[in-house]
């Protein structure tokens, strides 16, 4: 499950950018 937020966190930080 923390895996899959941090990678989910990762895209949107990416995204926001």
């Amino acid at each position: 499950m923390l895996l899959q937020v941090g990678g989910a966190r990762e895209l949107i930080s990416e995204s926001c950018s």
